[in-house]
């Protein structure tokens, strides 16, 4: 497992397209962006970054930390925020700095 810390844009990107999968509740999204959000803070080495997933469009999860699983990155703890929904999906997004 990655630590949060250590976990940057670079490491994420590649991952673009993947699935993240959730046990509890059971949930599946797809990675659709992983963005650069400016440039690093001072006296910080990670360049802040957001993750955008997307799911089902019925999928609605409150806002928390959740242990998501991919396939390249492993098991991570992300705080997902859902962003919106329409009717081709649920929108969600977790912001690094």
């Amino acid at each position: 497992m990655i630590a949060l810390d250590q976990l940057t844009h670079a490491h994420c990107e590649p991952c673009t397209g993947q699935t993240f999968t959730c046990g509890e509740p059971a949930f599946s999204l797809t990675l659709v962006e992983a963005a650069l959000l400016g440039a690093a803070r001072t006296g910080t080495e990670r360049t802040p970054f957001a993750l955008r997933f997307c799911g089902d469009p019925s999928l609605r999860i409150p806002q928390q930390i959740y242990q998501l699983e991919n396939a390249q990155l492993g098991p991570l703890e992300i705080f997902i925020v859902q962003t919106g929904a329409d009717r081709d999906a649920s929108h969600f997004e977790a912001v690094f700095s």
